[in-house]
């Protein structure tokens, strides 16, 4: 049997993570938790994350690798406890809006179809450490990561731009 749909009419409570990895034939998936902290989409087929996902506050990892999200919803800058944004090998998904200033992990590693990111300006000066890595992202925009070489604080953030 192959789950094709995962949803609720109803909020849920109590649910803090959902992990439909494997789920290949998914093609709806909405679901919200007052506690929800990991919610694991990866290599799903569904390509629109719902704008609702700005209402999961709780959230603290969100793994979209190998998914065929072609956008992150804008409301994705409100998840204030975000810590973990995974987006490895999403060939559709071509910018990044304005991110949660929260997040200590930002992971876009052979992400093919990347142009262009909002701003990263939103990490400097928020903790000491943050981690992204834009690894052989062929088609970001070179200007972009130029600023971001260019700054010192962002420099020292970044890693595998291959410059």
């Amino acid at each position: 049997m192959r789950l094709h749909s995962l949803k609720s009419g109803k909020h849920l409570k109590s649910l803090n993570k959902i992990s439909v990895y494997g789920c290949t034939s998914l093609n709806e998936f909405s679901v919200s938790s007052d506690l929800m902290e990991e919610l694991d989409l990866k290599d799903q087929r569904f390509e629109e994350l719902r704008s609702s996902i700005g209402f999961l506050h709780g959230l603290r990892s969100l793994k979209l690798d190998g998914s065929h999200v072609k956008r992150l919803p804008e409301s994705i800058k409100h998840l204030e406890k975000l810590k973990v944004l995974s987006l490895k090998n999403c060939e559709k998904l071509h910018c990044l809006p304005e991110l949660s200033p929260s997040i200590e992990s930002l992971s876009a590693v052979n992400y093919s179809s990347l142009v262009k990111v909002s701003t990263l300006q939103t990490f400097v000066g928020c903790r000491d450490y943050v981690f992204i890595s834009f690894q052989n992202c062929k088609k970001l925009d070179r200007p972009l990561l130029n600023s971001i070489m260019d700054d010192p604080l962002l420099r020292m953030a970044v890693v595998d731009t291959n410059l």
